[in-house]
């Protein structure tokens, strides 16, 4: 069953009322997206941003052959495991002609409540080794971790 969407000034959303499983696999999913995108009153949007799961599998595969997606931005985290996964991505994102407007960069690190250094525990610049992908590199647009929200906007 769908909810929404739910409109708030510029924004509207849709979701599915009830979170699917982390390990939701095919049918199930891919019904569950159709639900979200044909059954769903969006109106006129200037953009549907769709919060995806990590990996490249039945998800990704359903939005990118149903949705006219014209970009997409990658999140992942600096882990080497993390990293792999978002270069696959970027890899079949450019194998159906979707643009990657940029890498985010999440759990970059923390900072110590106690002596205020940042630490970086899961590894540093996995975003940046991420973006390095392809025949072009994509920008990394941003890093988010306690005390490293950053961004960078195009000009």
């Amino acid at each position: 069953m769908l909810a929404g969407p739910l409109e708030e000034p510029g924004e509207v959303r849709g979701a599915h009322r009830f979170a699917l499983p982390v390990g939701q696999l095919g049918p199930v999913a891919q019904n569950t997206l159709t639900d979200l995108f044909e059954d769903v009153s969006w109106g006129q949007l200037d953009y549907l941003v769709v919060d995806l799961p990590p990996g490249t599998g039945d998800v990704q595969l359903t939005v990118l052959q149903n949705l006219p997606v014209t970009g997409t931005v990658v999140v992942t985290t600096p882990q080497s495991v993390a990293v792999g996964d978002t270069r696959r991505g970027v890899q079949m994102f450019g194998e159906y002609r979707t643009n990657v407007l940029g890498v985010v960069e999440n759990m970059s690190g923390f900072v110590c409540p106690s002596c205020g250094d940042r630490h970086e525990i899961f590894g540093e610049d996995g975003g940046a080794d991420a973006r390095r992908v392809g025949r072009r590199p994509v920008p990394q647009i941003a890093a988010a971790g306690p005390g490293r929200p950053r961004g960078r906007r195009r000009r």
